[in-house]
């Protein structure tokens, strides 16, 4: 009987090592699970730190571009208007005064230089038609 006792008594005890090995295994993996979602909420922060940031950056760049205005013609492409100008004179005889003048006229400007470097195709077909009559004018 105390043989007996004492085998229960044992079996009793490797069950409740069992039970804490167990119990070992578990907080382990949810100490383990804590840390990657502590590291994973981090993460989610920064990013989200990042993309407020973004978003207000998106948000001033409508301004920004308000007060940049439109990029006017580049110092390039102003020599070029200079140089058909040139040749437009050869060519026609009209003064710099009434080339320009139609040229700021037919852009809505003051002067051709604040017209919108986007434009520049536009400003180019309108010296080419104006150069190419004044060549067949000539022939």
């Amino acid at each position: 009987m105390v043989a007996e006792y004492f085998e229960r008594l044992a079996a009793l005890y490797r069950r409740q090592a069992a039970y804490e090995a167990q119990l070992a295994y578990v907080d382990a993996t949810v100490s383990g699970l804590s840390a990657r979602l502590d590291e994973h909420n981090e993460q989610i922060g920064a990013l989200h730190g990042r993309l407020e940031g973004m978003e207000e950056v998106t948000r001033l760049v409508p301004e920004i571009l308000q007060r940049l205005g439109p990029q006017t013609l580049t110092p390039e492409h102003q020599a070029t208007v200079k140089n058909l100008a040139r040749r437009l004179n050869e060519l026609s005889g009209f003064a710099y005064a009434t080339i320009y003048g139609e040229l700021n006229a037919a852009f809505h400007v003051g002067k051709y230089s604040d017209i919108a470097d986007a434009r520049w195709p536009e400003i180019a077909a309108w010296f080419k038609t104006r150069i190419d009559t004044a060549e067949r004018h000539n022939r």
